[in-house]
């Protein structure tokens, strides 16, 4: 009984937290992005071209198996970058158009090695939309894992 009434009180501390969070634009997303990953991780690699950026901290190569849609799993082994345990990639672009993906987002996937926050919120114009992936490590800093998803939560809110 108290781990539900404790569950209650951290949702709705969370809905007004997202509630009086105020919106960014598309100007705003890039630097604040990249602020926040240098302000908790001065070595990551961050890059900008055309309008994506890629940031990354602690990479590394896996052999993984791949997995179709209906999660049918392959045989066939591929190489994948992906974060270690302690670190993450960052993928933010823009597409045209609205989103007609199959997945629900936005959503976590849980990958072999590392979990998947994906989202598609559109743009203010609405004429796209943020294609977003975060990967991260299993023990990936908290707070900077709570400050980047409050950062993506407030592309969302801005184009409501």
């Amino acid at each position: 009984m108290k781990g539900r009434f404790a569950l209650l009180i951290f949702i709705q501390c969370l809905v007004v937290t997202a509630m009086f969070a105020s919106p960014i634009g598309q100007i705003e997303l890039t630097e604040s992005v990249s602020k926040l990953i240098l302000k908790y991780y001065p070595d990551a690699e961050i890059s900008q071209d055309n309008g994506n950026l890629v940031a990354k901290y602690g990479t590394m190569t896996f052999t993984v198996h791949g997995c179709s849609k209906i999660g049918r799993i392959f045989e066939k082994t591929k190489k994948v970058e992906g974060p270690n345990f302690k670190g993450f990639i960052l993928c933010i672009s823009v597409k045209n158009g609205k989103y007609g993906g199959q997945a629900c987002v936005p959503q976590t996937l849980r990958r072999p090695y590392w979990q998947t926050y994906i989202d598609c919120p559109p743009t203010d114009d609405g004429e796209g939309y943020y294609a977003i992936d975060f990967s991260y490590g299993s023990s990936l800093d908290p707070k900077f894992m709570k400050a980047v998803l409050e950062v993506l939560s407030k592309i969302r809110m801005s184009t409501k």
